[in-house]
């Protein structure tokens, strides 16, 4: 009987050591797991950044090109009355673009 309890007594001691292990071997994984975590919400933290930038730029060139797009209206306007008024006084182009009276 002294036998069996001593080697249930070692079997529960090398249960216990083998559950130990296991335990430090889980919380090692868990803390390399939480670093990978951590690493990867501060870079996903920097890309949210980059992209609010670009965003920002994106927006800023799109009103510089609305503005361009205005003016060339303007310009497209002005150039259409140039020419109405080229044609109602009787001025026309050749084909170099030089003004003459036309007749």
């Amino acid at each position: 009987m002294a036998d069996q309890v001593r080697e249930l007594s070692a079997k529960s001691n090398d249960s216990a050591v083998e559950i130990r292990a296991l335990l430090e071997k889980t919380r090692q994984e868990v803390q390399y797991d939480q670093a990978v975590i951590e690493t990867t919400a501060t870079e996903l933290s920097g890309i949210i950044e980059q992209v609010g930038s670009i965003s920002g730029d994106v927006n800023r060139l799109a009103g510089i090109m609305g503005h361009q797009v205005h003016a060339l209206k303007e310009l497209n306007s002005a150039s259409s009355e140039v020419a109405n008024n080229q044609s109602s006084f009787g001025f026309s182009c050749d084909s170099r673009g030089a003004v003459g009276r036309a007749g």
